[in-house]
């Protein structure tokens, strides 16, 4: 599959194309690693950012990927009347991101071919043990419960 990023300034989307999109939370995932650069999960044929819009999903997102790091992140995503794909609502040129909803995470997970989701490349380290990413995922899903 392609890398090739599909930007759409969403300014000059006609009123149909926008009636088509709602705003929504976005969830994203990314490594803590306290250096410049954006550093978030992603789908590993293609390199684009892991959404998910249920937060109860991005946590079994985050479970399935090696032990770093990280934290979860959110913000507002306009999302196509399908939910399959989305832009994030604070840029006017967004980049169109495939939305993981239940089924494309459980398609992901039965292919056992190839990881579903990793972190994208950059910062490379151990930094964290498989019981202190298991207590950050859930305080931060804990967080978004409360």
């Amino acid at each position: 599959m392609s890398k090739v990023k599909e930007v759409v300034f969403l300014n000059e989307l006609s009123d149909v194309e926008r009636s088509k999109l709602s705003i929504a939370t976005g969830y994203f995932l990314e490594l803590d690693h306290g250096l410049m650069g954006f550093h978030p999960a992603v789908i590993p044929e293609t390199g684009k950012m892991v959404v998910c819009t249920d937060k109860d999903l991005i946590k079994e997102v985050w479970e399935t990927l090696s032990p770093r790091k990280s934290k979860l992140g959110s913000g507002q995503v306009l999302v196509s009347q399908d939910g399959k794909f989305a832009f994030d609502a604070s840029k006017s040129d967004a980049e169109r991101l495939n939305v993981v909803s239940r089924e494309v995470f459980d398609q992901r997970m039965a292919d056992k071919e190839r990881p579903a989701f990793e972190w994208a490349p950059g910062v490379i380290g151990d930094d964290m043990s498989k019981d202190e990413f298991l207590k950050t995922i859930q305080h931060a899903h804990d967080k978004l419960s409360a």
